[in-house]
């Protein structure tokens, strides 16, 4: 923008943006020189495009191009110099291959095994006592021939033929269970 607003043509944009990155290249990113030596090459450079002395330097610019140049370098580039030297200076490598052994959520602890001496009778537990009809568990027998009773008086007008339709599929299922699974209870009854 400045090269257009200057009115410089291509040999003029592209000399001054050669000066900058040999300034830029030369004063921050190799040696990481003070304000005072990046101005002195900034000089040396605008020494070597404005006067005529070939081979040692090629008049590009006139007098009033370089104060122009020089007054806009010294607002922009040299303005923020410490910052530019400071990302120079400042390096941060990342190392990514690296585990964290933090974790979000704690590690599962491990299953404890289960025996048959943690099992507790449930009269002996105060907080399952509302729970038990006067402090005495119903007999697991006992629960099967009450809810087959309140079944068998639900339904009512049902018909013979289908009661015994219904026992003959759950007896069939029954039979591909066992078939299938095997003896079950026996897997999974716990160590004594």
């Amino acid at each position: 923008m400045f090269c257009q607003k200057s009115g410089f043509c291509t040999e003029k944009a592209s000399a001054f943006l050669s000066m900058m990155r040999v300034l830029h290249t030369e004063a921050v990113a190799k040696h990481q020189a003070p304000e005072s030596q990046a101005r002195a090459v900034l000089e040396k450079l605008l020494n070597r495009h404005s006067r005529q002395l070939p081979p040692f330097s090629v008049g590009i610019f006139t007098e009033k191009e370089v104060e122009q140049i020089r007054d806009y370098i010294d607002r922009t580039f040299f303005r923020h110099y410490t910052m530019f030297a400071f990302m120079y200076l400042q390096k941060k490598d990342v190392i990514l291959h690296r585990k964290d052994p933090s974790r979000v959520a704690p590690k599962v602890p491990e299953a404890a095994g289960l025996h048959k001496t943690f099992e507790l009778d449930p009269s002996q537990v105060p907080e399952l006592q509302e729970f038990l009809d006067g402090g005495e568990q119903a007999e697991p027998e006992e629960f099967v021939q009450q809810t087959a009773k309140a079944k068998t008086g639900a339904r009512g007008k049902k018909s013979l033929a289908n009661t015994r339709r219904e026992e003959a599929v759950l007896s069939a299922m029954d039979d591909a269970m066992k078939a299938h699974f095997g003896d079950l209870d026996d897997k999974l009854k716990l160590p004594e």
